[in-house]
């Protein structure tokens, strides 16, 4: 169940994951006013680390599909 809810899941409940599955990208969003790390698991590995700016949306390469 655990890798289940891990497939795309970030570890700061400040940011946000969306997956646009078509295209193979994530936005990595930070939703609060400061600066946030987080972790995003992709089938229950970590496949990035990010450093967010307040405000920030990161885009990155959906590493499932590889």
């Amino acid at each position: 169940m655990e890798q289940e809810m891990k497939r795309y899941y970030v570890t700061n409940v400040d940011t946000e994951v969306t997956v646009f599955q078509k295209t193979g990208k994530i936005a990595v969003i930070n939703n609060s006013a400061q600066a946030q790390h987080t972790e995003l698991y992709i089938k229950g590995k970590c496949a990035y680390v990010l450093d967010l700016k307040p405000g920030e949306m990161r885009w990155v390469d959906d590493m499932e599909d590889r």
